[in-house]
């Protein structure tokens, strides 16, 4: 199964796939993270939106967005969503493949669009998660990041 979540980073159709299965994940659990998930843990995803506010790095951002995504699978109750969450969200991670520029106006968006998850969960609203969950994958975000995997492909492909 490992092998096969990599070789979907090796095309844009296997690159959106991937995509939509984290957001699937994170939205059939937003009512369990959202019933779930402690105090404690509430103000860790603080800390982590406000850092990712102030990410001077791309690293420092991505390995801050890890964080705030595993907390959010370590609370759907569920050890194999949560371990497969974890694999998807390290793949993404550890793979080379051409990311959104990650600007600092881009990285406040993104940072901005997190801390909507977490004010969902503090309001404990499961479609308010759910919405910014959709807003978080979809749309112009995975179609920019689909066109330049296509660009990154065809540049490899003329260089062989």
């Amino acid at each position: 199964m490992a092998h096969r979540l990599t070789a979907a980073l090796n095309s844009p159709e296997g690159l959106g796939e991937l995509y939509t299965l984290r957001a699937t994940l994170e939205v059939g659990a937003a009512p369990l993270v959202v019933g779930r998930i402690s105090h404690t843990d509430l103000g860790k995803m603080a800390e982590l939106v406000d850092q990712m506010s102030s990410a001077k790095s791309i690293a420092a951002f991505k390995q801050i967005d890890y964080q705030f995504h595993l907390l959010l699978f370590e609370h759907m109750g569920n050890r194999l969503i949560r371990d497969l969450g974890e694999l998807v969200t390290r793949l993404f991670m550890d793979s080379g493949l051409p990311r959104l520029t990650m600007t600092p106006l881009r990285r406040r968006d993104l940072a901005h669009k997190h801390g909507q998850i977490y004010e969902a969960l503090v309001n404990r609203d499961s479609q308010a998660m759910i919405h910014v969950i959709n807003h978080h994958y979809g749309g112009k975000d995975l179609k920019e990041l689909l066109g330049q995997f296509e660009q990154f492909a065809q540049a490899r492909s003329d260089l062989d």
